[in-house]
C-alpha cells in the first residue's frame, strides 16, 4: 500500500510540476482519478519532499482561473 501511495504522489508532483497556471485543481484531479483533497494533500507533503514546488498562492490562483 505505501508504494501505491508514493506512486500516486510522484504523479501529482509530476502532473502538478507540468500543468500549474495552465489548469485547475479540479481538473488536474479528474485527470488523474484522484479527489480534490488528496491533490492538496500529496503535493504539501511532495513539497516537503522536494518532489514539487508548492505554495499555497499558486493554490489560490489556479483554483480560481477556469
Amino acid at each position: 500500500k505505501l508504494e501505491t501511495q508514493n506512486n500516486i504522489m510522484k504523479k501529482i508532483c509530476e502532473h502538478w510540476e507540468l500543468n500549474k497556471g495552465k489548469q485547475t485543481i479540479e481538473k488536474m484531479a479528474k485527470e488523474l482519478g484522484v479527489s480534490r483533497s488528496l491533490m492538496f494533500k500529496y503535493r504539501k507533503l511532495g513539497n516537503e519532499l522536494g518532489l514539487c514546488k508548492y505554495t499555497p498562492q499558486e493554490c489560490r490562483a489556479v483554483t480560481k482561473k477556469e
